[in-house]
Order: C-alpha cells, then sequence, then structure tokens
C-alpha cells in the first residue's frame, strides 16, 4: 500500500472508531448509544460484504470496498478493546468471485435473500455521514466524504433495481389453476333386444307364389 494510502486509511478507521466511542456525562447512556452505532455499522458492514460477493471488486466498487474494509477494521479493533482476552469476531478477509461481475447481478434470483440487507443499511449509513460532516472538515476529508456517497449511491442503485424486480414480479399473472378432468365413463353395449334381431320392415318383401307359399325377398 503507497504511503499516502496508508495515511488515508488510517485516517478513516479514526474517524470511524471515533463514531463508535461516543462521549456522553452518562455512562449508561453512552453505552446504549455505542450499541446503536455499532448495530448501524453492522448493518452497513454486512450489506457491503453482500454486494462485494455478487458482483467482486470491480473498478466501480471502489467505494463499497473501502467501506467494507474500513467500517470492519474499525468494529475489530473496537472488540479488542473492549474485550482483549477474546478474539474478535469481526471477518477482515471476504471471498470474491472469480472476475468481476456487472452491478446487474444483483436482479438473480440467489440474491433475494440478501436484499433485505441493502434496504436496511441505507438509514444507517446517511446517519453516519450527517455524523461526519457535522464533526469533521469534508474538504480536509475529501476522499473519505466522497467515499461514504459513492457508497450511498451504490446502495440506492441497488434498491432502485430491487425493487424494480419485486414490482414486475408483482405485476405477473399468477399460474393457471389445473383443471382436474371427471374420469371416463365406461360405456357397456345393451344386450341386443328381440325386436331388433328382426329384419327391418324395410328390409324385407314378402309375396306368395301361385301355390300360396310364402316367398321373401331381402
Amino acid at each position: 500500500m503507497a504511503p499516502e494510502n496508508i495515511v488515508g486509511f488510517t485516517a478513516a478507521i479514526s474517524i470511524a472508531f471515533r463514531f463508535l466511542e461516543p462521549i456522553h456525562h452518562n455512562l449508561q447512556m453512552a453505552q446504549n448509544l455505542q450499541e446503536q452505532r455499532l448495530l448501524a455499522f453492522d448493518k452497513i458492514v454486512s450489506a457491503a460484504k453482500l454486494l462485494l460477493q455478487q458482483v467482486g471488486r470491480a473498478k466501480y466498487m471502489d467505494s463499497m470496498w473501502a467501506l467494507w474494509s474500513q467500517l470492519s477494521q474499525s468494529i475489530f479493533m473496537l472488540e479488542r478493546t473492549l474485550w482483549p482476552n477474546q478474539p474478535p469476531e469481526t471477518e477482515l478477509h471476504i471471498t470474491l468471485p472469480p472476475s468481476p461481475r456487472p452491478l446487474s447481478d444483483v436482479l438473480l434470483d440467489n440474491f433475494d435473500e440478501s436484499a433485505t440487507y441493502i434496504f436496511q443499511a441505507i438509514a444507517p449509513l446517511e446517519s453516519f455521514h450527517q455524523w461526519f460532516t457535522e464533526e469533521y472538515d469534508t474538504v480536509l476529508h475529501t476522499e473519505f466524504n466522497t467515499m461514504l456517497l459513492d457508497s450511498l449511491l451504490l446502495f440506492r442503485t441497488c434498491v432502485s433495481m430491487l425493487r424494480m424486480k419485486q414490482r414486475l414480479q408483482s405485476l405477473l399473472p399468477a399460474p393457471a389453476t389445473p383443471v382436474a378432468l371427471d374420469p371416463p365413463v365406461a360405456h357397456t353395449a345393451a344386450a341386443p333386444s328381440a325386436a331388433s334381431t328382426q329384419p327391418a320392415a324395410t328390409d324385407t318383401m314378402v309375396m306368395r307364389n301361385a301355390d300360396g307359399e310364402l316367398v321373401a325377398w331381402y
């Protein structure tokens, strides 16, 4: 990592770590606020991780990668500070796809279960950015500010795409219900009646010859 990148990375972690250590005259209030901010970071990091696992680390994902790595590192440091005798649970490594993917891959069915995490990350990230702009000079920390704004845009883009998918799915007609067909009825041939065994009257001509014998032509 280049020296200037190390300085920027260290500054970003310092900013995020300060967010996770709020100062309040009431210790209980400070602890409650810390829990809320830690939960907010967890939502942001979880969403960023799922998005990176889906599309990889393409150039357009640089801000998302920085967001995940810097906030994860700050949580990692907080765990080591609060619980020095326990190994941190925050992961600092991530498995990426073999090659970068387009952002439209969030529309694939395998990402459906991850959509909720993307929806839940926007509000915490907006809150963190607002706190940052109130506490720090955005001109002095331009790179960090740009990273937060770019990450917000990526999350919002994903949310718009995912909501569009949900909308289209809701407009699809329901699958047709199969109609049960009646079983075929077995037809039994009726026994021939006595009348049907006789030749039809129209088929037989009966006459008598000169000796009085019956003569019939069929």
